[in-house]
């Protein structure tokens, strides 16, 4: 007959960590520590000679030092059975056809538990690190399937607070092994104050009730929180000081583009762009144009200013007016000799002259100095200071156009402004030349 029991292999001895202020069991699929307990109870294995499939019997636990002895009458191990804190010795037996009975052993042994022990539905229970160390965190199941632990660990670095907001005391990330439903009343203790938010996986938690320092709120899930406190902030208006005034030349008869950097600065924002009127590479006219500037920071406060910019006319060819006319005036003869020289910049150049002789009154005009000469086309503009009769004092403007025929104008003005001589025609002879 057979006689020979079957080889049993135990499975490899483990070390877990306790789900359990009391132990630990093999039925939470979601936690591994229960997982490497529930592998166990159910990994052993035998082969037998004359059996190829030796019947397994119910894991024991037994003595330690004498695995021959088992301990109690609630011996038999199963994935749902408790293992206690410490080491627990586990006999696998397996039995043959023939009735032999063969065993090995094993052992679990559960480390101290690390966290604060749930007991039920509806308790508080104050949550430690991962070295036991209680920390101001209290989480209270409101559909707890039984008892558990409750870990806070300080978050190192913590997250980015968010928008607007700053992080008041310690970032947690809570950990639990209870099996629950339904809602968690989470609590933080550390001189909280009202409009302190309590933050869930970044999202905010509403509402979020503040009383006696303590912040708390209603969650349905454990990941990482924070309580966040809005930043007050301070503002100061922004400055603005425009550009200089800018004079430039125009390209054309339209005027000019003229481009300019025009910023503010803010203690809070920094360089602020400004906005302008007309804007910067605008087309400016051929006069003073006034820019009008504002900078406007985030919080809506604004600071303004204003600068011109003059563009100058087109510059022009240096031109000559020159020739002699004469004509009948009440049947008297006036006549006139011109020698002027305008430069590209309008400069009066040396050697200018006007001469102007009525018979009638006998007056004789002889400039002394030209002051002004605008050209526009081919008419011509004069200014100037005169003597008449060799007297000084007198001033004059005289218009002569080159056309046909050519014309002229003349108003001669005492010392007082008042006016000595008035007259303009259409040229009889001579010629009035513009170039």
């Amino acid at each position: 007959p057979d006689t020979t029991p079957p080889a049993v292999a135990a499975p490899v001895s483990i070390v877990v960590a306790a789900i359990l202020p009391t132990g630990t069991h093999g039925n939470e699929p979601t936690l591994p520590d229960s997982v490497a307990v529930a592998n166990f109870v159910n990994g052993g294995s035998a082969t037998d000679d004359a059996d190829p499939a030796p019947f397994p019997l119910t894991p024991l636990f037994v003595n330690c030092a004498d695995p021959s002895i088992v301990l109690g009458s609630h011996a038999q191990v199963t994935t749902s059975t408790l293992f206690p804190i410490g080491q627990s010795c586990v006999r696998f037996s397996y039995q043959d056809a023939s009735g032999n009975v063969g065993t090995a052993g094993a052992s679990v042994t559960v480390n101290p538990p690390v966290g604060g022990a749930v007991v039920g539905t509806g308790v508080p229970a104050t949550a430690t690190d991962s070295n036991n160390v209680p920390q101001p965190v209290t989480l209270t199941f409101l559909g707890a399937a039984g008892p558990g632990l409750v870990q806070a660990n300080p978050i190192v670095p913590p997250p980015a607070a968010p928008a607007g907001f700053q992080i008041v005391g310690t970032a947690y990330d809570l950990t639990t092994t209870v099996q629950f439903t339904g809602s968690i009343r989470v609590c933080f203790s550390g001189g909280f104050v009202a409009g302190d938010v309590i933050y869930h996986n970044g999202v905010p938690v509403v509402p979020t009730t503040v009383s006696g320092g303590v912040a708390c709120a209603f969650v349905t899930s454990l990941s990482p929180f924070m309580v966040a406190r809005p930043v007050t902030v301070v503002n100061n208006p922004p400055t603005f000081v425009p550009p200089t005034n800018i004079i430039t030349a125009a390209t054309s008869a339209a005027g000019a583009e003229v481009s300019f950097t025009a910023a503010g600065n803010d203690a809070e924002d920094g360089t602020i762009p400004a906005a302008c009127a007309p804007a910067s590479g605008a087309s400016f006219p051929i006069t003073t144009t006034t820019v009008s500037c504002a900078v406007t920071d985030s919080h809506g406060l604004t600071a303004s200013g204003s600068f011109t910019v003059t563009v100058t006319p087109l510059p022009v060819a240096p031109i000559s007016l020159r020739g002699g006319a004469f004509f009948i005036h009440d049947g008297y003869q006036e006549k006139m000799q011109l020698e002027v020289g305008v430069s590209s910049n309008g400069v009066i150049t040396g050697g200018n002259s006007l001469k102007y002789y009525y018979t009638r009154t006998r007056m004789n005009l002889a400039s002394t100095q030209i002051l002004t000469a605008v050209v526009t086309g081919h008419t011509a503009t004069l200014t100037g200071l005169a003597t008449v009769n060799g007297a000084a004092g007198f001033t004059f403007t005289l218009t002569v156009s080159d056309g046909s025929p050519d014309a002229f104008g003349i108003t001669v003005r005492r010392a007082d402004g008042s006016v000595y001589y008035s007259y303009s025609q259409a040229v009889s002879g001579g010629d009035l030349i513009i170039h």
